[in-house]
């Protein structure tokens, strides 16, 4: 009965991980929005990813903002990147490492 009530409670956070994902919401914001320590919530997301294996296609999405000629780069911690879409292949892979 011990091991089902371990594995609940990691199903529940995978969830809520998940749900977080969606949110738009920083970690701290969702985890504070959830009762749940800052801490303790990036130990979920990263158990989560770890599970999910290696970052697919999907890794990060790249969205166009065409009235002003701007690019989003939206990364899973919840970090969002704008930048022109004049950059140099070189550049654009900088910033992506930074992130």
């Amino acid at each position: 009965m011990e091991g089902s009530t371990k594995l609940d409670h990691q199903e529940e956070m995978f969830a809520l991980v998940a749900q977080w994902g969606n949110s738009g919401l920083s970690q701290k914001a969702f985890a504070t929005q959830h009762n749940l320590s800052v801490s303790k919530f990036g130990y979920w997301v990263r158990k989560y990813r770890s599970h999910q294996g290696p970052p697919s296609e999907g890794f990060i999405s790249l969205q166009p903002v065409l009235a002003c000629s701007m690019f989003e780069i939206h990364y899973p911690n919840g970090v969002v990147l704008k930048t022109p879409t004049g950059l140099t292949f070189s550049d654009l892979s900088s910033l992506i490492k930074l992130g």
